[in-house]
């Protein structure tokens, strides 16, 4: 599950415009949004339709070149240039789409980064607290060595 936040980060925008996509695809995202605590979470599928909102594949107009080379009389030439630029579409919301990927991919890692870095500086200072008591448990016994030595030497 992701926040608003964290979508917004994945997806290289504001956080307002997350909460635009919420509002216009609301009959798409229900069921893949949840209000923890006064938060709202989304899940893969979620991010998944707000991402594809972005691409605006659903805009991408998507012709059979043939016929329009047939009906216009265009020569084989201009529909080689013309197939180049829908294959060029094509790679384009490809590179998209494996670029959004790896966002998502860098995002987990960064977030395993910042909780690998949570839980050393804990364990650091569970280490200093630790030597600090080791270090007045030393003293005492220094201390009460020097009692013992020197009720021994009394006797």
């Amino acid at each position: 599950m992701y926040k608003i936040k964290e979508v917004a980060n994945l997806l290289g925008v504001e956080t307002v415009e997350i909460h635009k996509k919420l509002v216009n695809l609301k009959q798409e995202l229900k069921g893949h949004t949840v209000n923890k605590h006064g938060m709202i979470q989304i899940d893969d599928k979620g991010l998944s339709i707000i991402e594809r909102s972005f691409i605006d594949i659903d805009e991408l107009e998507v012709t059979d070149n043939r016929e329009v080379a047939q009906s216009e009389g265009e020569i084989a030439s201009d529909f080689e240039l013309d197939n180049e630029h829908y294959v060029a579409e094509e790679v384009e919301v490809d590179i998209d789409q494996k670029n959004l990927e790896l966002k998502k991919k860098l995002y987990k890692l960064k977030n395993v980064l910042l909780l690998l870095d949570r839980e050393i500086e804990q364990q650091s200072s569970v280490l200093e607290e630790r030597t600090f008591k080791l270090n007045e448990n030393v003293t005492r016994l220094k201390a009460l060595e020097k009692e013992y030595y020197n009720s021994k030497v009394r006797r």
